[in-house]
């Protein structure tokens, strides 16, 4: 994929930090520092106790953040185009308290971090504008975790009712998911019930899944390898949320790791059938539609 100029300024022309910047700004000391890397689905980009070396914006697909709290709780959050990671290296010399991984083929802009900070020392604007991106980044990161309705529509459907039919079962998965943790008490069987709840959304899922890659397998799909690599890497997700949960014995815990589980799902459910099951569906229609009528 070529990157143009032109493409680079009107992007950092969205970006939050860069935005507000003028643009000759933007051409002159911001374009040669920038560094673009590509990382593959489950590719682990940032990881937890690393040296902190870049500053990372995604230019193209999103990432998937783990971060350990105070209290040792798992803060997981996600991360879409047009947004910074790494931002907290800019004004702390400590080591990376969060691992990021790509959760779809994913094309980042670099930006060396002593280099950076070197331009925000000379200019009170990049200053400026940084402090106010942290600070909404660790509010956002320190909210409460609210459990989320993800209503399923017809915005979801990509026109290939097999499919659909399935993803509207791991909507109504996830919501029901969602309301035992609105209604959980402290029950003796609280923990076999998550048990149980996992194992259901992971058989589903890979069973979703093979019937997708079959589809795209019988329509030659020329993305279909990329594809399964982000499948891939959400079942290693969803494999570590059930291994967690076997070492759990306290109840909170178990809760706040379900929380979790259902954000998360939640989260790439919804931006897996956008940015890359839409695609799917209009190039099944085009194929089907070149078939010999019988």
């Amino acid at each position: 994929m070529e990157i143009t100029t032109t493409d680079l300024v009107a992007f950092l022309g969205k970006v939050p930090g860069f935005k507000d910047l003028p643009e000759t700004d933007v051409k002159q000391k911001i374009l040669p520092i920038v560094g673009i890397s590509q990382f593959e689905p489950g590719q682990t980009i940032i990881k937890h106790g690393d040296t902190p070396h870049t500053l990372f914006i995604i230019y193209q697909g999103r990432v998937h953040g783990l971060a350990i709290t105070q209290d040792g709780k798992e803060h997981h959050f996600f991360i879409h185009e047009g947004n910074v990671f790494g931002e907290f290296a800019l004004v702390s010399n400590q080591r990376r308290n969060s691992t990021i991984v790509a959760g779809a083929p994913t094309i980042c802009l670099t930006l060396d971090i002593d280099t950076f900070q070197q331009i925000m020392m000379r200019d009170a604007r990049f200053t400026k504008a940084f402090f106010i991106l942290i600070g909404q980044r660790i509010i956002e990161r320190t909210s409460k975790l609210e459990v989320t309705k993800y209503k399923w529509s017809d915005k979801y459907k990509i026109g290939v009712p097999e499919v659909d039919d399935q993803h509207k079962r791991l909507f109504d998965a996830i919501n029901e998911l969602g309301t035992f943790l609105e209604n959980s008490t402290d029950e003796e069987d609280q923990h076999i019930k998550i048990q149980n709840f996992l194992i259901e959304i992971t058989n589903y899922t890979e069973k979703h899944f093979r019937d997708e890659e079959r589809l795209m397998e019988k329509t030659e799909a020329p993305w279909l390898a990329e594809h399964k690599q982000v499948h891939q890497a959400l079942l290693a997700n969803v494999v570590s949320f059930r291994e967690k949960i076997v070492l759990l014995s306290h109840k909170d815990e178990q809760l706040h790791i379900m929380q979790q589980v259902h954000k998360f799902m939640g989260n790439w459910l919804i931006e897996h059938i956008l940015q890359e099951d839409l695609s799917f569906g209009v190039y099944f229609k085009e194929q089907e539609s070149r078939q010999p009528q019988s």
